[in-house]
């Protein structure tokens, strides 16, 4: 099935124009506990080791000298940043529709994760 970029584009815009901090807080009140503990024990969460040990992550790719950035499932911050990522590469780039959708999943997944703070 292949990804409708312009429909994902229109939905992505849709999300980000009504996304505020109270409305994720007042959602991940409601949702947080049922879908985190469902996440966790489907094992849908990657966690950083996870990531050292795969040879593909983005981690692994990177050269020694590269620079990197990392968003924590805990950031409240980072659902909306990686929905940005994904317009920005949906716009200028060619990424391939897997690379989209995996990125969008990560995206979903961070919104259920409890505890949100601000950055630190």
């Amino acid at each position: 099935m292949a990804l409708d970029l312009k429909e994902l584009e229109r939905k992505l815009d849709e999300c980000l124009q009504k996304e505020t901090p109270e409305s994720l807080r007042e959602w991940l009140n409601k949702k947080r506990i049922e879908e985190a503990e469902a996440d966790m024990l489907s094992g849908q969460f990657s966690s950083f080791s996870d990531e050292l040990k795969n040879p593909q992550s983005c981690l692994n790719k990177a050269a020694d000298d590269e620079m990197i950035f990392v968003l924590r499932g805990k950031d409240i911050t980072s659902p909306r940043t990686i929905l940005d990522w994904i317009k920005t590469n949906i716009t200028y780039s060619n990424l391939p529709d897997e690379k989209l959708r995996e990125a969008f999943e990560c995206a979903l997944a961070m919104r259920k994760i409890p505890d949100k703070k601000l950055p630190d």
